[in-house]
């Protein structure tokens, strides 16, 4: 029963959700197991939401390497099969580079977005969990 209440479970969600969509590769189950530790959130809860919306994650993360590289003004042509080719036509250093920077801007992105949807939505979630309590 550990993590139920309200505050909890809006917290749970909010980061399952949110930390779940991170476009890095891997580390979001490391993460959710940290913070539910942590803050004593339902673990279970946590990490089976974060492995229901791993496809979203990878379609989240296609769009955030494409806008992060945008934003920042590195590209204007799209990522894709050929401009990775291209990368890996110059040497794996700049090829390793290149993966290196799409995923700094696309976590930059990810950060700006992931807090300000956090933001908006804890306040809601809670009232929604509190209703629900209250039967």
């Amino acid at each position: 029963m550990q993590g139920t209440d309200p505050h909890q479970l809006s917290l749970t969600f909010i980061f399952a959700v949110l930390i779940g969509l991170i476009p890095i590769w891997g580390v979001s189950s490391l993460i959710l197991t940290f913070l539910a530790l942590r803050l004593r959130l339902n673990l279970v809860l946590i990490q089976s939401i974060s492995w229901l919306i791993t496809p979203f994650q990878l379609m989240f993360m296609y769009f955030f390497f494409q806008l992060g590289n945008e934003i920042m003004g590195e590209q204007a042509e799209p990522i894709d099969l050929e401009k990775l080719k291209n990368v890996w036509e110059q040497g794996w250093l700049h090829t390793i580079h290149f993966v290196y920077q799409m995923h700094v801007y696309a976590f930059l992105l990810w950060l700006m977005s992931a807090s300000v949807c956090g933001f908006i939505l804890y306040p809601i979630l809670k009232k929604l969990f509190v209703k629900f309590k209250k039967g």
